[in-house]
């Protein structure tokens, strides 16, 4: 089933067109700032209609199997869109006066993260089981060097475990150096990615870091502060989009190797919440951070007008 276009089509302010160069970090559906009402039509098209879509399952929370039994069988998906499509209407805008180069044929990649749980139902009822336990999604738009992607072999297809790209020590790093989860929000401190020594030949060495975000996407939580993006948090169901990367203005000639790009990067997922321990009324948590290869670029990417 394809995941609905929801109608979004606001007025929004105005912002000098050459942000149209930058690249966009997102979460939930909403459309990066940028975009213009007719863009977000397109977008939302896109986004439903990918030119190329992969999933794969994992078993969150199963560290805490002996503490949480339900939630830690839950077997959730994780599914990875990637979308080319062209901006013709932009067309009159897109000169050097404006961006700084021309651009005779806007194109756009979109990359986009959604979740799904067995219950359906919205995160906190049925993908945390009842929890209101803030929900800390980390958004890390970063591009590994060749000899990091080539890291992920085909063994490593139906698992979304970061070691194989990572390594063991890198990834213990990362789950004791976040700090996103507080007692009852998300406070956007991360660590400096590039200066643990464990990931000096991951993240320090020939990686391209575009930017890191945090949101809470869990509805329940009463308090929204969410400092990195000066977002509230919406509900968030089952199979909707979490969040979303977009590429800026690239020209319709560069547009297919953009694409290929997108398809070819190891996508990083990273969250964090509160797991309830159900004998002694304590709360556990323990970062997920999650790797997928989402594309064999030569046999799942596909030309795009």
């Amino acid at each position: 089933m394809k995941p609905p276009i929801v109608g979004l089509l606001f007025s929004r302010g105005s912002a000098p067109f050459s942000y149209w160069n930058d690249r966009a970090q997102t979460f939930r559906a909403s459309p990066p700032t940028v975009f213009d009402n007719q863009s977000i039509e397109i977008l939302q098209q896109a986004i439903a209609e990918p030119n190329a879509t992969r999933q794969i399952s994992f078993r969150p929370f199963e560290v805490f199997s002996g503490n949480a039994r339900l939630l830690g069988q839950d077997e959730w998906t994780w599914r990875v869109n990637i979308s080319d499509f062209s901006l013709p209407h932009l067309t009159q805008n897109t000169t050097e006066a404006n961006l700084g180069r021309n651009i005779t044929e806007p194109h756009y990649i979109a990359t986009s993260y959604s979740l799904s749980w067995p219950l359906g139902g919205n995160l906190s009822s049925g993908g945390l089981r009842g929890s209101d336990s803030p929900f800390c999604v980390t958004s890390l738009d970063v591009e590994f060097s060749p000899n990091v992607t080539n890291l992920w072999t085909e063994e490593n297809g139906n698992s979304t475990d970061c070691e194989p790209v990572l390594g063991e020590a890198c990834l213990e790093a990362l789950h004791a150096s976040d700090k996103s989860l507080t007692r009852d929000s998300c406070d956007g401190r991360m660590p400096s990615w590039k200066t643990i020594p464990e990931c000096n030949t991951t993240f320090g060495y020939g990686a391209v870091i575009y930017g890191a975000r945090t949101s809470n996407l869990n509805p329940n939580v009463t308090s929204n502060s969410t400092p990195t993006t000066g977002e509230s948090t919406s509900p968030v169901t089952s199979g909707s989009e979490i969040m979303g990367f977009g590429s800026g203005l690239i020209d319709g000639g560069d547009a297919r190797q953009a694409y290929l790009n997108a398809s070819n990067r190891v996508q990083i997922l990273i969250f964090n919440t509160w797991v309830g321990e159900e004998r002694w009324n304590i709360k556990l948590a323990r970062p997920n951070i999650h790797c997928y290869l989402s594309f064999d670029v030569e046999t799942q990417a596909e030309e795009v007008p």
